[in-house]
């Protein structure tokens, strides 16, 4: 009865995005954590930026449960030498480990090791998140050897991590990101451009965090200078919130196209979406 118990209980999978706000990486692990909890598995998610955000909504809409893995900020700590995180893994009881970044693999790689999780996978979803620092650079040297299973979602990101970094090519795997397509539906799409108060004019969509790795205020700028020389029938939509918010609402106030040429999308923390004139 014990083995039979043992044998039907579900897998335990703890999937660890950067953030619980919107941004790429973090929509792609969410909706693998419901893939997973649909199959099944019991899954719970946490994030690296532990900040409260639209996502923990989205999270408990699924029915996965949130946690908060209460990761050290002292230097040692930060980089994977923690005891106290340690014992906050081995007591989840986990079967698996899906870390979304060499970020995620440097906090949590040796802790899991240590707390004998046998299954650590990372996914690196930018080449420029590893190569930010020299820091980075060299974390990812060694710590990719905590992980069990190495995954990229793009060809040029195993060329980095494999011929700049000198990882293995047997030991990363390309998995390209997969398009639902039956969740997009276009039969509405005139009531929503309407909605949004567009007519047939160009649109250009961002939807991400607005960090510097983005470079959105540079995106900003290119679009404000076409529309200075050409003055196209065009839009651009941001859809996110992050730290270089202000660039971007001083970029687009002291231009004159701006206000005219720029709107933005705002996600707030409990999960609503609404539509203004960005930063007008």
């Amino acid at each position: 009865m014990n083995a039979v118990a043992i044998q039907a209980r579900p897998k335990k999978i703890l999937v660890v995005l950067y953030s619980f706000g919107i941004g790429g990486s973090e929509i792609v692990g969410l909706q693998l954590a419901k893939q997973l909890a649909g199959s099944g598995a019991q899954v719970l998610c946490a994030a690296i930026d532990s900040t409260p955000g639209p996502l923990q909504e989205k999270c408990a809409e699924y029915g996965i449960e949130t946690l908060d893995l209460r990761i050290p900020a002292n230097v040692l700590e930060r980089n994977g030498i923690s005891l106290a995180l340690t014992r906050r893994l081995r007591r989840l009881r986990l079967d698996a480990i899906h870390l979304h970044h060499f970020l995620g693999l440097n906090k949590l790689g040796i802790p899991a090791r240590l707390a004998g999780i046998k299954r650590i996978v990372v996914t690196e979803h930018s080449v420029h998140d590893v190569n930010q620092s020299f820091s980075g650079r060299t974390r990812a040297r060694f710590s990719w050897r905590l992980a069990s299973a190495i995954t990229v979602i793009h060809q040029s990101i195993k060329d980095y991590l494999c011929e700049d970094l000198g990882l293995p090519r047997g030991r990363v795997e390309v998995i390209p990101i997969g398009i639902e397509l039956e969740q997009f539906d276009r039969h509405d799409r005139v009531a929503c451009r309407a909605a949004l108060g567009y007519g047939s004019q160009v649109t250009f969509v961002f939807v991400g965090r607005l960090a510097p790795v983005k470079n959105i205020p540079g995106l900003i700028t290119a679009f404000l200078a076409v529309q200075a020389r050409h003055a196209p029938e065009a839009r651009l939509l941001i859809v996110g919130d992050g730290e270089d918010s202000g660039a971007c609402q001083e970029l687009i106030q002291s231009h004159p196209f701006g206000i005219a040429s720029i709107w933005s999308v705002r996600i707030s923390t409990r999960g609503r979406i609404w539509q203004l004139p960005m930063y007008s």
